[in-house]
């Protein structure tokens, strides 16, 4: 019998494949668990319209990425903290931080994709954080500043 897998099977194969089984395993044990339907002209028909929308969805997300990531290369966000006389910051400075900076300037949302490394800033000054997205790359000038 023919089978639309909705999830990983062990030794059957990945969500969203069609794959031949035995008729009693079917039943018995991948219909009742929910794991697979049955290969019907109608569920493949749905099952190509829905894998169509979430690879244009995938997409459209991507591009969204690639230009937010064009835009912000090469941008340079301020942001203040508390600062000793030696230029050590009282609390540390972190991407999430350097985030909501980057939102508030902008103005709309920033996708966390595009930041790949956790930085924690603990002194003033200047640095460069990088920025990537499907294999493009930019960089993001923080300077921080005492308050």
């Amino acid at each position: 019998m023919k089978v639309i897998l909705k999830k990983f099977v062990k030794g059957i194969g990945r969500q969203g494949e069609i794959v031949e089984v035995s008729d009693g395993y079917a039943r018995n044990a991948l219909f009742p668990k929910k794991l697979a339907v049955p290969a019907t002209k109608s569920a493949i028909s749905s099952y190509e319209t829905k894998k169509k929308s979430e690879e244009m969805k995938k997409k459209k997300e991507q591009e969204e990425i690639l230009t937010l990531l064009y835009e912000l290369d090469g941008e340079v966000v301020e942001l203040k903290g508390k600062a000793n006389e030696k230029g050590k910051l009282y609390t540390s400075i972190h991407m999430k931080d350097i985030k909501k900076a980057l939102e508030q300037k902008k103005g709309k949302s920033i996708n966390d994709k595009l930041f790949h490394s956790d930085v924690t800033i603990k002194e003033l000054g200047e640095y460069e954080i990088p920025l990537e997205a499907f294999g493009e790359k930019g960089r993001l000038t923080v300077q921080i500043i005492a308050e």
